[in-house]
């Protein structure tokens, strides 16, 4: 009789010992409470791969340059940038390394890409075109819409395709720069674009 009492005890024991580390019974004590605390912070504060992109010279140069004030300034290239399949497509580097030539985003602009490829460019354009239309379908996406297809030969988008900077356009910080500037009415010394700094006005783009 003793040790099915004793049995019995263990098993009540063990029992309570399972119902309180499942309802986190007793609390956790200040100090140790404090300390997960700490290190929840610190993962959280953890620095992330968009954290590096946004410290990179080449994009923190183009947030400082002429080419970056001028499209928070340019309402059709910032509509361009709103394009969710436009935004893919510039991670593609067959089509930034299209999108640079003038004579395509001339193209582009004035035919559309399918005419374009067929009969508005030499053979080399048309080649470069065709390579990047079939690299990215989000390109051939994004040029249904009319309104890109023109700001990519008639906006300063065209002028930041054709330049180095067309790089940085690939990387969301730069992208969304461009559109939370324009949002907050492009103040000058926003984004780090300082005053005077550009000397281009707000009508830069009304050729």
């Amino acid at each position: 009789m003793a040790k099915k009492v004793l049995w019995s005890l263990a098993a009540a024991a063990a029992a309570v010992l399972i119902i309180m580390q499942v309802s986190g019974f007793p609390p956790v004590g200040q100090g140790t409470e404090a300390t997960i605390g700490a290190a929840q912070r610190y993962q959280s504060q953890q620095i992330s791969s968009a954290d590096v992109k946004t410290q990179d010279p080449g994009l923190q140069a183009f947030l400082q340059s002429d080419l970056f004030h001028k499209l928070t300034t340019d309402k059709a290239a910032q509509e361009a940038l709103k394009n969710k399949d436009f935004q893919r497509a510039l991670t593609d580097a067959a089509v930034l390394a299209a999108l640079s030539h003038a004579d395509i985003q001339t193209a582009i602009a004035s035919y559309g890409a399918a005419a374009a490829t067929e009969a508005h460019l030499d053979a080399a354009g048309s080649a470069a075109l065709e390579a990047a239309l079939n690299s990215s379908p989000a390109l051939m996406a994004a040029l249904s819409s009319p309104a890109v297809a023109q700001a990519i030969g008639t906006s300063a988008l065209a002028a930041v395709l054709s330049s180095g900077s067309a790089l940085h356009l690939a990387q969301t910080e730069a992208i969304n720069a461009v559109l939370a500037t324009s949002a907050a009415g492009a103040a000058p010394g926003a984004a780090g674009v300082s005053p005077g700094a550009t000397g281009v006005s707000s009508g830069a783009n009304s050729d």
